[in-house]
């Protein structure tokens, strides 16, 4: 019965990694409202994906649209970053967005 389940929710995830992985090409081609849009479905089909809102809120951040930057924030709400992540993210958010973040514990 469980393998079913799993054959059965699997479809989803695999379109969910499809859309990730042309959000990063697109990415690469600094196409960062393109990309935001195509994390935007894949965060539909996986809402809990860290991932997913971690590259949604880099290429919100990386967008020149002042709207856009302001949903960077929004998509990293109740996410938790370790070290690595938080660097990526950082390096792609404006200066004036630290200061809603508090540094976490080692």
């Amino acid at each position: 019965m469980a393998l079913a389940v799993s054959m059965i929710q699997l479809p989803p995830y695999v379109k969910a990694v499809r859309l990730v992985k042309r959000a990063e090409a697109l990415a690469a081609l600094r196409r960062h409202h393109d990309a935001a849009n195509v994390l935007e479905s894949a965060l539909e089909i996986v809402p809990s994906s860290k991932r997913i809102r971690i590259g949604l809120a880099i290429e919100y951040f990386l967008s020149p649209d002042e709207p856009d930057r302001a949903k960077g924030l929004h998509a990293l709400e109740g996410v938790t970053l370790d070290k690595d992540e938080w660097a990526k993210v950082r390096a792609a958010m404006p200066a004036e967005y630290l200061r809603y973040f508090t540094p976490g514990k080692d």
